[in-house]
């Protein structure tokens, strides 16, 4: 009896279970098909789409597919741009990970752009459009757009304190993503000035700069028995280096290099203060590359003054958009030995002045304010460069100099007069037939180095300047002036 009972009582259990999950299951598969309908509403047909914000699966996940028979589009890593319209372009993931919705906090300026540039190299949806796609509770409200529907997206709009006005505009062109009409690029990990990444790039494939490396190389290594080296770059090379160990330490002393193995010196270098330099020091071997030994001083000086880099720290902030109260106090953080306010008095999302402090004693040490596209301090004595501050009256002067086209035709001569003079020892016309002045030189001696010039001015066939070289400078005739890089100045 208590057999039958179990028997009975197990079937009934049995039907129940098998009723519950067939029940479970149905449900189960209408809320999958509710969610995916949702998915499909919002970026169209199923198969077609991938979320370009899904997380990676955990270690040891299997990766979820949503359609095993999905098409492959066009798709854009880093480098590389596929188009719809090119049949044999086959589908490639994107060259990083998944973009992940983040909030923001804790991340630096350069990491949320790389987040929000995850999205902008991933695939774009069918309709063309996508809107704050970093997620509401991101700081940053980033719309994408593919114009022509090709599976990439080619405009941004970036607004970085959601109030409803676009802060950027990115455009992809040309492989990269530009903004401010081209002259910032993204270059994978930050926006830098497209001029220097250009000269970056020309640097890394420039023959020359990588035979000067190669010649440094050996000239910053350690000096031979016979403080002598001969060619030392190899018979092969076009260029023919010789280096010299004077005081026999260990240590090079001198070079001399002759680029087109005539047999001439081109180039005389010297070994001083822990550093290669030419053309009497003004130019120093410096970060894998010939500098001018004044800027390289001026960076040196620079870097190593504290309050100078406060003052550049300060001015991120200054320059960036102020916030909707119209007040920023202490903005540089609490840890900083200086205290500033900003103000945006007419609210307009720029900041108008500000009061340092730069003891924390609750007194203003300086007054900023914020006129004609820069900032002045002083009563507006003193104006802020971008790097330095800078009397307001040399600004002017600057500014003055380099829109004078006289100023600006001296130095493209000087350009070509501090440059090899050419074999025959005479150059006409140097400056070209088009240019309202006619400029000739001459290298009497024949050693590679201009000696002497004549300008003509209006092109009468008369010489309005002459010019002479002499100790390594060059000045007008009767050395009254000469020439000290960027103008004529008293002798």
């Amino acid at each position: 009896m208590f057999i039958r009972y179990q028997k009975v009582r197990n079937t009934i259990l049995g039907t129940v279970a098998a009723i519950g999950g067939t029940v479970g299951a149905i449900f189960g598969y209408q809320s999958i098909q509710k969610s995916d309908s949702a998915i499909i509403a919002t970026h169209g047909a199923e198969g077609t789409w991938e979320d370009p914000v899904s997380t990676p699966p955990s270690a040891g996940a299997p990766k979820a597919v949503r359609n095993q028979t999905q098409t492959a589009q066009p798709a854009r890593s880093v480098n590389n741009r596929f188009t719809a319209n090119n049949p044999s372009a086959t589908f490639q993931q994107p060259q990083h990970s998944a973009p992940t919705r983040q909030q923001g906090n804790g991340q630096t300026l350069n990491q949320r752009y790389a987040n929000a540039m995850k999205f902008a190299n991933s695939k774009s949806n069918r309709s063309g459009k996508a809107k704050d796609l970093l997620g509401s509770s991101n700081p940053w409200k980033l719309n994408l757009y593919d114009d022509n529907l090709d599976g990439t997206w080619d405009r941004a709009k970036l607004d970085t304190n959601r109030d409803e006005v676009e802060d950027e505009k990115w455009t992809y062109k040309n492989g990269r993503w530009e903004k401010e009409n081209g002259r910032l690029v993204w270059s994978g990990k930050k926006w830098q000035k497209a001029s220097d990444l250009a000269q970056a790039n020309s640097r890394a494939t420039d023959p020359t700069l990588a035979r000067y490396r190669e010649a440094m190389k050996i000239a910053m290594s350690r000096s031979n028995r016979a403080a002598k080296g001969k060619d030392v770059l190899g018979a092969s090379s076009p260029w023919k280096l010789n280096v010299y160990d004077d005081n026999q330490d260990g240590v090079w002393d001198r070079a001399k290099l002759d680029t087109n193995r005539d047999e001439v010196d081109d180039e005389k270098w010297t070994f001083k203060n822990g550093r290669w330099e030419k053309n009497d020091g003004k130019l120093v071997w410096s970060d894998r590359s010939w500098k001018s030994a004044a800027t390289v001083a001026a960076t040196a000086a620079s870097s190593v003054d504290p309050k100078l880099a406060r003052y550049r720290e300060a001015f991120k902030i200054a320059n960036a958009r102020a916030d909707r109260s119209g007040k920023g106090k202490d903005v540089l953080g609490r840890k900083s030995p200086w205290k500033l306010n900003l103000y945006d008095d007419d609210r307009d999302g720029v900041w108008d002045r500000g009061k340092l402090d730069t003891n924390r004693d609750e007194v203003a040490d300086e007054k900023w304010n914020f006129k004609n596209g820069r900032w002045s301090r002083d009563s507006g004595q003193t104006i802020w460069t971008g790097q330095s501050w800078k009397p307001a009256a040399a600004m002017a002067k600057a500014i003055s100099q380099a829109s004078n086209p006289n100023l600006i035709r001296y130095r493209n001569a000087m350009k070509i007069a501090t440059g090899r003079a050419n074999r025959t020892g005479k150059g006409k016309d140097v400056l070209g037939s088009r240019s309202p002045w006619k400029l000739n030189l001459y290298d009497d001696d024949r050693d590679g180095v201009w000696d002497r010039g004549k300008l003509d001015t209006n092109r009468d066939e008369v010489a309005d300047e002459k010019w002479n070289y002499k100790q390594g400078r060059w000045e007008k005739e009767g050395g009254a002036k000469i020439w000290d890089g960027e103008n004529w100045i008293s002798n």
